[in-house]
């Protein structure tokens, strides 16, 4: 027990340090990018600084896999180098016991990256979008249980469910006149946006005048807006970071609606898919340093997680492209780097038996 304590304590304590350094630095990249949109309105220093820190916990999602193996090659190697695996092994610590004891910490940490990747990212995440479409644009934009809120001028948009390529569908038009009075509804089932305006199909629209109160319905109708994609785009979180319950929400909804899911039922199990490539990059650690590499120092592991790692994120996001590029199975094309990764894994362990 106090051998399990210890081994999972080192490497998990070595893996958030090493997640720690990486969010910092990609977050700084970040900060660097949106330097370019500096001066946008209201978009200042502070503003950027508040959306940087605000994304990143779902970068931190993003990275753990990549810190996982980099903090398990460190920690583990610095138990080698110390000579502290040798007294173990010495002790009659078998290799199994000491990778179950090994992955009972990383067992914690793939926790908390569930914990981060659901819990904390997809609203951090939203809310960061939300505040930097406050600061660049005047639109009054926000979002309720209801869907979007925009202002254009003395009219106000309310957007119920935002689609890939720029389709809208229940939108809710209200337009008012000087004295706040309330001229026109407008219901339209969709809208795309086509050119420099927008199109709305099954549109019912109710007029109120002074004495009468007039409906008719058309089929098809062109609106013109200073309300523009761009602004949805900054506020609407990519798949990849919705929680998986909000993901099943929308692939259900689209279903329902005869509308393609594929980009989000990929992005639901590659969802799934990190914490568990979070484990296995801990387990393939454990043959990388326990293999009789023990001349090997810091820098050299360090490279050596950086290259796998990248190389393992590199590989992932293709994978996802691919899967929507070509229709493929989300499942298996979600899965199959960390499979891959995790048969390496067994056989390496598998030579050291």
């Amino acid at each position: 027990m106090i051998l399990d304590r210890y081994l999972g304590w080192t490497v998990a304590s070595t893996v958030l340090v090493v997640a720690a350094v990486l969010i910092t630095a990609f977050t700084f990249f970040e900060f660097l990018d949106e330097l370019d949109s500096l001066g946008a309105g209201r978009y200042g220093l502070l503003q950027i600084v508040e959306f940087c820190l605000l994304s990143s916990p779902g970068l931190a999602y993003k990275l753990f896999p990549i810190a996982a193996l980099i903090g398990s090659l460190i920690a583990l190697g610095g138990m080698v180098a110390n000579r502290e695996i040798t007294v173990i092994r010495a002790c009659g610590v078998s290799i199994r016991r000491t990778v179950l004891a090994v992955m009972k910490g990383a067992l914690g940490l793939v926790s908390l990256a569930l914990v981060v990747g659901e819990l904390v990212a997809p609203h951090a995440e939203e809310f960061a979008r939300q505040r930097r479409a406050f600061a660049m644009y005047d639109q009054i934009t926000f979002k309720s249980q209801n869907g979007f809120w925009i202002r254009d001028g003395r009219s106000y948009i309310n957007i119920r469910h935002v689609l890939p390529g720029d389709l809208l569908e229940d939108i809710f038009i209200y337009e008012f006149d000087t004295l706040h009075r309330l001229k026109v509804s407008t219901y339209a089932k969709n809208a795309r946006y086509q050119g420099r305006d927008w199109m709305l199909s099954q549109i019912e629209q109710t007029r109120f005048h002074d004495k009468q109160v007039t409906r008719e319905q058309i089929k098809r109708a062109t609106w013109r807006s200073l309300f523009k994609p761009e602004l949805i785009q900054m506020l609407v979180v990519e798949p990849e970071t919705l929680a998986i319950l909000d993901l099943l929400h929308y692939i259900r909804y689209l279903k329902r609606n005869a509308q393609s899911s594929q980009r989000y039922e990929q992005a639901l199990w590659v969802k799934l898919a990190y914490p568990l490539a979070a484990g296995v990059m801990v387990l393939l650690a454990i043959p990388l340093v326990l293999s009789g590499h023990q001349a090997r120092g810091v820098g050299h592991r360090i490279l050596l997680g950086s290259l796998i790692g990248v190389g393992f994120h590199i590989c992932n996001q293709a994978a996802g492209h691919l899967g929507v590029v070509y229709s493929l199975n989300p499942g298996f094309i979600a899965m199959l780097p960390t499979a891959t990764t995790l048969f390496i894994a067994l056989a390496f362990l598998r030579r050291i038996h």
